[in-house]
């Protein structure tokens, strides 16, 4: 299953030698998963969604985080609900602590919209929009 490809053993040390995949590879992967279970195509807008979102968390707790929210919800777990189970994990492993997401300025917000205006763009012209 594609969950479990998260963690890619090598054979060419006898310590424990695993590479972690990206982020991304984590979203791709699971997204997949999530695809075959609720029955439903995933688009690319929606993988640059989930990708944009979750970019910044560790493939280790991003994949538990999907797991977490795959068990807890009927449809398709959104990027929100992703976040919530990476809270819940992280909260869990330190307890006392509160997780703080950094402000995003207008300035970098307007830097991520042009970045992805082409993909829009390009996405809009496939569906004919």
């Amino acid at each position: 299953m594609a969950h479990d490809r998260q963690v890619e053993r090598s054979s060419s040390t006898s310590e424990d030698s695993r590479q972690l995949k990206t982020s991304l590879d984590v979203v791709a992967d699971w997204l997949t998963v999530y695809g075959k279970v609720y029955r439903e195509e995933i688009s690319e807008e929606l993988v640059l969604v989930y990708c944009e979102t979750l970019r910044q968390v560790e493939p280790e707790v991003l994949h538990e985080a999907f797991l977490r929210a795959l068990r807890k919800n009927t449809f398709r777990p959104t990027p929100a609900a992703v976040l919530d189970a990476v809270d819940v994990i992280l909260a869990d492993r330190n307890p006392g602590t509160r997780i703080e997401y950094p402000a995003v300025s207008q300035e970098e917000r307007e830097a991520a919209w042009e970045e992805t205006r082409e993909q829009r763009e390009a996405l809009r012209a496939r569906l004919g929009l």
